[in-house]
């Protein structure tokens, strides 16, 4: 429907009202659209879209089963769990990051708010997710684990704050790589780094107490742990531990939404 208004009228402010007043719908039409653009012209495109990480998970179960499988129940669905919220924070950064600059021609030639465009790519990044949990469910069921629903609905609130970090780190770096084109190098760099730093494949506990402290501060390693904590152990999250979560998270929105503003008329001048 987007489409076809656009290319109906030549009306600029008309186009901006109508944009306005359909910005959800907006989002979703900028994120349906992508998520076919990746695939068009490809039979298999989803297909291999999942291969990959696929790919990488088996490449993780056959290295780390024989060290954690006899330490941990489950190993399989407890590696899975975490491998997919990291991929899911990987993509999502990433696309967060490429999100202004991918769709510059939108803020350029017709207005278009820019957390439209970053939160469109978080959609889109957020169908794939969905996809890969249908996987994690089947693996549950063949595995004949059934979570309770406590369980799965803390899992999804930890992932509703999970959507609000990443939200704050593609609001900070999508305005900053318009200015400091770097950034993406630098982020691809962390992403491959951070993966060892986050207990996607290992306990926390097999750490020594000093690196275990360090290890915690990063907020991924709370959101993984707590996540297959409530899935597979019955044990769910504290008011406290969603507290402290939701508050640090909320100050480095807060934060991304500053320096945003402070480099969003240079970094738009740099389109």
């Amino acid at each position: 429907m987007l489409v076809l208004y656009v290319k109906k009228t030549n009306n600029r402010a008309a186009i901006n009202n109508f944009m306005r007043k359909n910005t959800i719908e907006l989002i979703w039409t900028l994120a349906v659209y992508d998520f076919k653009l990746r695939f068009n012209g490809s039979y298999l495109g989803l297909l291999w879209s999942l291969l990959k990480p696929a790919m990488i998970y088996f490449v993780l179960y056959l290295v780390f089963a024989n060290l954690f499988k006899s330490q941990i129940e489950h190993f399989a669905i407890w590696l899975l769990i975490g491998f997919i919220l990291w991929n899911f924070f990987s993509d999502a950064t990433t696309f967060g990051l490429l999100s202004l600059s991918y769709k510059s021609y939108l803020i350029t030639k017709i207005y278009v708010q820019k957390r439209i465009l970053i939160i469109s790519s978080l959609v889109y990044t957020t169908l794939f997710f969905l996809i890969k949990l249908l996987i994690l469910a089947i693996l549950f069921v063949a595995e004949g684990i059934y979570p309770s629903f406590w369980g799965v609905v803390h899992f999804f609130l930890l992932i509703g704050l999970l959507f609000y970090f990443i939200g704050g780190l593609s609001i900070l770096m999508s305005f900053l790589y318009l200015k400091y084109r770097d950034i993406i190098h630098i982020w691809e760099v962390l992403l491959n780094a951070g993966i060892y730093v986050t207990p996607v494949f290992y306990p926390v506990s097999i750490l020594p107490q000093k690196v275990q402290t360090i290890v915690y501060f990063n907020p991924l390693t709370h959101i993984l742990q707590l996540s297959k904590d409530a899935l597979l152990l019955h044990q769910y999250p504290s008011a406290f531990q969603y507290g402290i979560l939701f508050f640090s998270f909320s100050l480095f929105f807060a934060f991304s939404i500053y320096v945003a503003q402070k480099v969003k008329k240079r970094a738009i001048e740099s389109i």
